[in-house]
């Protein structure tokens, strides 16, 4: 992300106003606000900074100010903690996904010396996770019925749910 900084008319019209409307929306805005695409935000940008804008909003602009921000924790001047939510909610998948991937290897490593040892391997029952529900980048995420982030292969693990508050859910 080249170019000026984000102003903090920007950075707060993109976080709070925006940001809960896009495809990474999280806790009540999925139920209340319509899943908008990165193309809808970056008009939105242009639309309300008019002759203010600072730079061309594209559907990459704003998706890499995302992403720079809520994924690599490479944080914009004068973001303040408008997009601590939505860093907390990236790091915990980060931290899913290398548990998932360990878990798996895991798994694996104990099959193998299983077969090799010529014990038959554990079954699906006695195993923790089974090896093919990993936790992967394309996962998407539900909420259940009680308020949890949940992955749909995970559905009734409660140990692998996350509540909402956890990422700045509120009350309406």
């Amino acid at each position: 992300m080249g170019g000026k900084v984000w102003s903090r008319e920007e950075e707060e019209y993109f976080w709070l106003r925006l940001i809960p409307h896009s495809p990474k929306r999280l806790g009540d805005d999925m139920f209340f606000n319509e899943e908008k695409d990165w193309g809808w935000v970056g008009e939105m940008m242009t639309q309300y900074m008019g002759n203010r804008a600072r730079r061309k909003y594209t559907q990459l602009c704003v998706f890499e100010h995302y992403f720079l921000n809520a994924s690599l924790s490479r944080f914009s001047p004068n973001v303040g903690n408008l997009c601590a939510r939505y860093w907390r909610y990236e790091q915990h998948q980060l931290r899913l996904r290398a548990r998932a991937l360990r878990i798996q290897q895991e798994a694996a490593q104990s099959d193998s010396e299983a077969n090799a040892s010529g014990e038959s391997s554990t079954s699906q029952a006695e195993s923790p996770i089974e090896v093919n529900s990993v936790v992967d980048q394309d996962t998407p995420i539900v909420i259940n019925y009680e308020g949890l982030f949940v992955t749909q292969q995970h559905k009734f693990r409660m140990d692998m749910a996350v509540p909402l508050w956890g990422y700045g859910y509120r009350h309406c």
